[in-house]
């Protein structure tokens, strides 16, 4: 458990084959917990169980965690993050948490956007939202979503920007050509 303030890990490893060593550092911020917080947003093309449903007509399953950012125009473009910290209602002992997006493309206009929608929290109370949109019609290049939530009931708000890139389609499958059954022998 670390209390909040600004933080640096170091991460060494090492290739057991050839002994090479390799560091990064990463550098990070605990924010208070009394605070509107979000987790990372996950962006990915693939969820571990397409099929399953969270409620009615609502796709279920987590997000395969990528690492990438760079998305095939034509694919479906996921996004899955938690909020933490919303004041809870006293009479419900539920939060009440609304988020909407816009995509931008790198000149500023708009791709697509969503209206901000109440995030129904779990019976527990947590607070889980994935949303996603289709980069159908997107042509390559850099993208942005700008994430807008809101606590309803303590009037907190916040913006999460996560940045992406559209790739050129991917290849058609290839259609196997059909071949004749071999003639029967006469």
């Amino acid at each position: 458990e670390l209390k909040s303030g600004d933080y640096q890990a170091k991460i060494v490893v090492r290739d057991p084959r050839t002994g090479r060593v390799g560091t990064v550092i990463h550098e990070f911020v605990v924010p208070p917990l009394g605070e509107l917080r979000v987790s990372t947003p996950v962006l990915s093309d693939t969820q571990q169980n397409p099929n399953a449903v969270i409620a009615e007509g609502l796709p279920g399953g987590r997000l395969v965690a990528l690492a990438r950012r760079d998305f095939a125009a034509g694919s479906d473009l996921l996004c899955q993050f938690e909020v933490y910290g919303a004041k809870v209602d006293d009479k419900s002992g539920m939060p009440k948490v609304v988020q909407g997006y816009l995509v931008r493309r790198a000149d500023g206009s708009i791709f697509t956007s969503m209206e901000p929608s109440v995030i129904n929290p779990t019976s527990l109370g947590k607070v889980t939202r994935l949303f996603g949109f289709r980069l159908t019609d997107a042509p390559p290049g850099d993208y942005e979503i700008l994430m807008t939530i809101r606590d309803e009931l303590a009037g907190q708000s916040m913006e999460i920007l996560e940045p992406f890139t559209v790739g050129p389609p991917l290849p058609a499958p290839a259609t196997a050509t059909a071949t004749p059954p071999p003639a029967a022998p006469n």
